[in-house]
């Protein structure tokens, strides 16, 4: 292996270092839901159609 092969390989796996730590870094563009959180939950009651003004049969 030659001077200039093993400067490339090591300016290579320092570039690949560098990448890894800055994508660690940046902060993440998405939030994760926990749905088993009970203030995500909907909650399944009987409706009242007149409170619903997209029912079938609503009247306004």
């Amino acid at each position: 292996l030659s001077f200039t092969s093993l400067l490339f390989l090591l300016l290579l796996a320092s570039l690949v270092v560098i990448g890894y730590l800055w994508y660690r870094k940046q902060p993440h563009q998405f939030a994760v839901l926990h749905i088993d959180n009970p203030i995500y939950r909907r909650t399944v009651e009987e409706m009242d159609p007149d409170m619903d003004a997209f029912a079938d049969g609503a009247y306004i």
